[in-house]
């Protein structure tokens, strides 16, 4: 029995038995997902992105190719991400109760705010990798390679963005929808390197595919980190000062009350009048 928002609720969804083996998944992740789901889940998220992040690398060494490499760095922001998750649901077991929580809710707005700045740092330097390429001509190769690694990459990372936004949007967690933008860009980057492999394939003039690609991706990483990020600082959020960090979230929650305060504290000077003073000399 695991805790819902509405309390105390038992299992009401069968398991899911995977086909020719014993094993079986709680179908519960899908229906009615829990911090401890999304908890798990982003362990999962965390071995995957970790493996593929090194297999970029070493494709990126041996084709040359700017779309993997920015694989290979998108995976080691997705395990980041998922990092970031992982301590944002952790609960400790295989139980959550209502005081946890509402302490893992109060997680929420830090981990948005980090996975937003890795999210920005990624796009600058896929940016930067994919532009050096365009300008000078790299053309890639062992076209065989990419396919082999772009392929089953497509498969996986889209299975897990699905996996993740669906879980976020349940869960109603922007720092959990972040982490599936991250799986879903991973994705979209294995589709490009597949697709301008394919194309490569039979076309040397089709070189330029992988950095064009890539260059698309980090403009919406770029995007999407700087628009949480400015977002925050209009909410009053200061996470560039270390009190937004503070456990417990009372720097992240408080310093927006402060700024509501301070500035209905300027209201209030602003709506008192001089004639509304009463003085006795």
């Amino acid at each position: 029995m695991v805790y819902l928002e509405g309390g105390e609720q038992p299992n009401t969804h069968p398991p899911f038995k995977v086909p020719y083996t014993n094993y079986e998944i709680d179908s519960e992740f899908w229906y009615a997902p829990t911090p401890v789901h999304a908890y798990k889940i982003s362990i999962i998220s965390c071995g995957i992105t970790f493996v593929a992040a090194i297999l970029g690398f070493v494709a990126f060494s041996a084709a040359n190719s700017p779309a993997m490499l920015g694989f290979g760095l998108e995976n080691l922001v997705d395990l980041m991400s998922s990092m970031v998750v992982v301590w944002r649901f952790y609960v400790g077991g295989d139980n959550a109760s209502p005081e946890l929580v509402a302490k893992l809710d109060r997680r929420e707005k830090r981990a948005s705010v980090l996975i937003a700045i890795v999210l920005f740092i990624l796009g600058v330097t896929v940016m930067s990798t994919a532009v050096t390429h365009l300008a000078e001509n790299e053309h890639g190769s062992d076209v065989g390679l990419l396919i082999g690694l772009s392929l089953p990459s497509l498969l996986i990372f889209g299975v897990l963005a699905l996996i993740k936004f669906r879980m976020a949007d349940m869960l109603g967690s922007p720092s959990f929808k972040k982490d599936a933008i991250c799986s879903l860009f991973g994705a979209i980057l294995s589709f490009g390197v597949f697709f301008g492999s394919c194309v490569k394939s039979g076309n040397d003039g089709a070189w330029w595919i992988d950095g064009v690609i890539a260059l698309f991706i980090a403009i919406a990483c770029m995007w999407v980190g700087l628009r949480t990020m400015l977002k925050n600082i209009d909410e009053g959020k200061e996470f560039w000062k270390p009190a937004f960090w503070k456990e417990e979230g009372e720097g992240a929650d408080q310093q927006g009350d402060k700024a509501q305060q301070s500035e209905g504290a300027y209201d209030m000077r602003d709506s008192i009048k001089v004639e509304d003073i009463n003085t006795d000399i």
